[in-house]
């Protein structure tokens, strides 16, 4: 009896092991995903700034891209600032990246320098999980 109930606890340790490990999302690859979602900002600030409308949107989420009109508006009023202050992919920073559990929707907060003084962009950003990309949904 006392080896078949060890036998049976060691069964139930490992499964409920299993389970916890699978059960808590992206886990440890909480900082992997940070890593995506930094790289592809860096992509959209330097596709911004670089003028190029097709890279700048390749980063937005298909369903914030649904309506071109206002997409292309957001797009131009965005280069118009950027021409204004002359800004570069330096200029902009990424402050936090905070994940859901599963590793699919972060909450992004970032900053801008101008005038050589860094600012608190407005509001967080929401990006988005699709397979390995990750998109800016707005």
């Amino acid at each position: 009896m006392t080896k078949h109930f060890f036998l049976k606890c060691s069964l139930s340790f490992f499964c409920g092991a299993v389970l916890l490990l699978v059960g808590t999302g992206c886990g440890p690859n909480k900082a992997k995903h940070e890593q995506l979602i930094r790289e592809r900002h860096k992509q959209f600030v330097t596709a911004l700034c670089q003028d190029n409308f097709d890279g700048a949107t390749a980063v937005v989420a298909a369903e914030s891209k649904q309506n071109a009109n206002a997409v292309k508006m957001a797009y131009g009023a965005i280069r118009l600032g950027i021409g204004i202050a002359k800004l570069t992919p330096d200029n902009f920073r990424l402050d936090t990246v905070t994940l859901d559990d599963k590793c699919l929707q972060a909450t992004v907060t970032s900053s801008t320098q101008t005038k050589g003084q860094w600012k608190a962009d407005n509001k967080p950003a929401t990006w988005v999980r699709v397979g390995e990309q990750w998109f800016l949904k707005f």
